[in-house]
């Protein structure tokens, strides 16, 4: 299963990006290819001849704990970074809420390791109804990459623990405040088109 967005444009500069995950493991990789080139006439991007070019794309490993920052970024209008290093590389990965238009971004910033004059970046722009796509394919695969946690013995554990009645706990006193000891606060609620500042 898989999700792409192709966003190509006249100057040739465009990217297109796909997100799929594995069967194989619980990771999510996503894959950027700069635009090859541009058909004035047909008014259409090609990016295929970049697929395995080195410099013109990239696979990036995603974990659970980074899909579902993405998905945190993209409901609370915030933004998500992570660092990835490698031996020949280190990634940096930047998903925010734009200063300028009213979308995401997502920036890749490469640099190769021991060489930092060899540098390369990938940049695209996510409007709010492709974010909700994202959205949409990123809670499944957390569902399902979540499952592949279980096994059949810690599974079954589970549903007959959820079968049992929970013990009704002895009351204690205590010395914590209710919520009825809390004064009344003023409640911050965003603006259209502002998320309420903190």
């Amino acid at each position: 299963m898989s999700i792409a967005l192709y966003k190509p444009t006249k100057k040739v500069t465009g990217l297109a990006i796909s997100l799929q995950s594995s069967d194989k493991d619980k990771s999510l990789y996503l894959n950027l290819i700069k635009q090859f080139s541009w058909d004035e006439n047909a008014r259409k991007g090609s990016f295929f001849e970049n697929r395995n070019k080195p410099g013109m794309s990239t696979i990036i490993k995603l974990n659970q704990v980074e899909g579902g920052s993405i998905l945190d970024a993209i409901e609370n209008n915030s933004a998500f970074s992570a660092y990835h290093n490698s031996a020949n590389r280190s990634t940096q990965i930047i998903f925010e809420p734009s200063k300028e238009k009213s979308c995401f971004t997502l920036k890749i910033l490469q640099t190769e390791n021991g060489d930092e004059n060899q540098k390369n970046s990938f940049f695209i722009p996510i409007s709010f109804g492709e974010a909700r796509l994202i959205k949409k394919y990123l809670i499944p695969y957390l569902h399902k990459s979540l499952r592949k946690l279980e096994t059949p013995k810690n599974r079954a554990a589970t549903q007959q623990k959820q079968l049992e009645p929970e013990p009704t706990p002895a009351k204690e006193e205590s010395n914590e405040p209710s919520l009825e000891d809390f004064e009344p606060t003023n409640v911050v609620t965003e603006t259209e088109g502002e998320a309420a500042k903190w």
